[in-house]
């Protein structure tokens, strides 16, 4: 598959306002269901027209450079924290400063492109094994 038709798996995005009615009576903080199908497409933009707006960065680059920011000037927000933490917990993702630090020197190891290439394949059998449990 071509990396311009690839599309990360996500949840599925509904109307703005039936996201919020489905977040007001369901109460399950599924906040990533919120955001609109356009931010999973888009490679880097703004998302919000409130008091606080959200970057998206998708763009496999930036992304990067955001994960691997030595001096932790990329602080990952609130909102990132509360949407992600309860499906992957206080992981590189969510994490920042001297917790970020030291999740990634634990894995930095395992990140090689050897290693990487060499996992892959039972990455790909592990998803395949949970998506056939859905």
């Amino acid at each position: 598959m071509s990396a311009a038709l690839y599309a990360p798996p996500r949840p599925t995005s509904y109307a703005a306002l039936i996201s919020l009615i489905r977040l007001a009576l369901q109460g399950d903080g599924d906040l990533l269901s919120l955001l609109p199908a356009a931010a999973f497409r888009q490679k880097i933009g703004w998302l919000g027209w409130s008091r606080r707006s959200i970057l998206i960065v998708n763009e496999p680059a930036q992304v990067r450079r955001v994960l691997a920011d030595p001096e932790g000037i990329f602080p990952k927000s609130d909102l990132m924290v509360e949407a992600l933490e309860p499906l992957i917990g206080d992981s590189i993702f969510v994490s920042s400063g001297a917790t970020w630090a030291r999740q990634r020197a634990m894995i930095d190891p395992s990140l090689t492109m050897m290693r990487v290439s060499r996992a892959f394949p039972d990455m790909v059998a592990g998803v395949e094994q949970a998506e056939a449990t859905l």
